[in-house]
Parts: C-alpha cells; sequence; structure tokens
C-alpha cells in the first residue's frame, strides 16, 4: 500500500516507460516486479475493450477533473488489482 501511495505522488512525465520502471526498482520494489508480470503488448483487442470498460467505471461526473496521469495511474491499479495483492501477499510471507 505505501509503493502504490508513493506511485501515485510521482508526477513526472514518462517517455520510456521500461527505462523508467528500471529506474524506479529501488523505490518500488514490488510494483516493479509486478510490472514485469503485466508488462506485454496485447495480442488481441479484447484488453482495450477490457480498459475502456474500467475507463467508463472510473470516469464519472465527480470524476471528470481527474488529470490523465493520475487517471491512468488508478486505471493501471483498479485494472491489475488481484496481481497487485498476490504480489504483495507474497513479499508480506
Amino acid at each position: 500500500l505505501i509503493e502504490i501511495k508513493k506511485y501515485l505522488h510521482i508526477s513526472e512525465s514518462i517517455e520510456d516507460h521500461l527505462q523508467w520502471w528500471n529506474k524506479m526498482k529501488l523505490l518500488l520494489p514490488n510494483l516493479y516486479k509486478l510490472m514485469y508480470c503485466i508488462y506485454a503488448i496485447p495480442i488481441t483487442s479484447s484488453a482495450s475493450k477490457r480498459a475502456f470498460s474500467s475507463a467508463g467505471l472510473l470516469i464519472t461526473a465527480k470524476r471528470s477533473a481527474l488529470k490523465p496521469s493520475k487517471f491512468n495511474k488508478i486505471l493501471f491499479i483498479y485494472d491489475n488489482f488481484k496481481l497487485i495483492k498476490d504480489v504483495y501477499l507474497k513479499s508480506v510471507k
């Protein structure tokens, strides 16, 4: 949970995501491990359909003022909550 809070408060612009995650692996070690589990290009359109579905659940009238970078981070956590939980539980044991 602490790593997720740190991740949400990072506001720098990211051009090369793999390079950025490599730079952050000491600050966010569990999210870094998680990134390697899920950071792949989808081979079907079903992943993008799920993303639009999740985005539709997150964007409401009350949340329409979210900055895109914050929205993307929330969507990432929302879509990968089960993996995040599994990685966290393994790291605690």
